[in-house]
């Protein structure tokens, strides 16, 4: 905790005043992050790894995506749903290099997730609001990051505007 004693109420206990050049480094070899997962681990039966087999599938008021992650792109790079849908969206980071993750997020809906080299990551959520929405990669990837996007297009139904 950074601070003065005085910055505190007496609701809290006064622990430790540092400043962020006090820190410790610690030996990589302490650490064991997961670098990335073999495709052989990727146990998801929702996993797909060409970016051929990407695909978006409707039943009824139910939408499946099923999505690669890869630099730079997501295929597929355009979802077109209703209002209203219930959308389940398969993520598979197709990279096989540990330190190619990739993020995915589309604001207006407040997502944001990380998927690892060799990940499946599920994301739900209802198409509540009409537009058209970006999503995009949110983990810096390659000197095309910015090219990692696409839209989300959430149609109305009848309360359509006309325009006169």
């Amino acid at each position: 905790v950074s601070g003065t004693k005085e910055n505190f109420g007496k609701r809290l206990r006064y622990v430790l005043d540092t400043e962020c050049h006090y820190a410790q480094i610690i030996p990589t070899n302490k650490l064991n992050p997961i670098q990335f997962y073999p495709k052989a681990e990727n146990k998801n039966p929702k996993a797909i790894w060409d970016p051929k087999d990407s695909k978006i599938v409707r039943n009824d008021k139910d939408v499946e995506v099923y999505m690669t992650a890869v630099m730079s792109s997501f295929t597929p790079n355009a979802i077109e749903v209703n209002k209203g849908d219930k959308v389940t969206l398969y993520i598979t980071n197709i990279e096989q290099d540990r330190d190619e993750s990739h993020g995915f997020a589309i604001d207006e809906y407040n997502m944001s997730v990380v998927i690892e080299p060799g990940e499946t990551k599920t994301v739900e959520f209802t198409a509540v609001k009409q537009g058209v929405f970006p999503f995009y990669c949110t983990v810096f990837c390659s000197p095309l990051h910015e090219e990692m996007q696409g839209n989300l297009l959430v149609k109305g139904g009848n309360d359509a505007v006309a325009v006169k």
